[in-house]
């Protein structure tokens, strides 16, 4: 019977760890490709969500101005309330009257923001500030849209039935947003009228009208937190 040959231990050393070593240089170079395409993501998404944020950052600050115009229209009411007539000072009483009704609303949708939560990938962000941030963002547009549908409810449910119940309705123009003229015109209000003397010594109405005022200063308020967000987050993403 012959002898088995001798094992070749360091021959087999050498190949074993030949093997392991291309083992963990594949793996590193897994973790390296996956770390690049990781980072690429990351870019991708950083890239999106500036442009994002920018549009809202636009968005709110013509809001702010809108609104700001909004209230100085419902100033003049209230002035009027506490004299019981109208004086146009700058202000006509058709735009006055439309301010009070407008039911502003803000659509802050956010796709890659959105994308990112709904996926799980919002770690794929590594500042983690900003990761938080963008996780409190619904905050923000929440109150702001609790804030707008109680100022919608006010207009519908409380408002507009003082200015039928009156026999005022809303001349506020007779073209469209392109200059289309409306089929039929409408015809500038009289602020001089026994419908206008009526409503204004209604305190009913006038105190509904001061309801109104106080919510649109909240919601002006909203829009500021929400700006301020905004520019954090902003902040946030031009950090490297």
């Amino acid at each position: 019977m012959s002898k088995s040959d001798p094992i070749k231990w360091p021959k087999l050393f050498a190949e074993s760890a030949a093997i392991v070593a291309s083992i963990l240089l594949a793996f590193a170079i897994d973790a390296w490709w996956d770390e690049r395409k990781e980072r690429r993501y990351e870019q991708e998404t950083v890239l999106g969500l500036k442009a994002e944020y920018e549009e809202h950052y636009k968005d709110i600050s013509w809001q702010i101005d809108f609104h700001e115009q909004l209230l100085g229209g419902i100033t003049t009411l209230l002035q009027a309330c506490s004299v019981g007539s109208f004086e146009e000072t700058g202000v006509r009483i058709d735009d006055a009257v439309w301010a009070s009704l407008v039911p502003v609303t803000t659509d802050l949708g956010s796709s890659v923001r959105d994308s990112l939560i709904n996926s799980g990938r919002i770690e794929i962000i590594s500042n983690i500030e900003l990761r938080k941030k963008l996780a409190d963002w619904d905050r923000y547009v929440d109150e702001l849209t609790d804030t707008q549908l109680d100022s919608a409810d006010l207009v519908r449910d409380q408002l507009m039935p003082y200015y039928a119940k009156h026999g005022i309705g809303l001349a506020h123009g007779n073209t469209d947003k392109d200059g289309t003229p409306w089929p039929i015109a409408t015809k500038p209000s009289n602020p001089e009228s026994e419908a206008f003397a009526l409503l204004f010594r209604d305190r009913a109405y006038c105190t509904t009208l001061e309801f109104r005022y106080a919510n649109m200063n909240h919601t002006l308020d909203e829009y500021r937190y929400v700006l301020e967000a905004i520019e954090e987050i902003q902040s946030l993403l031009e950090e490297p």
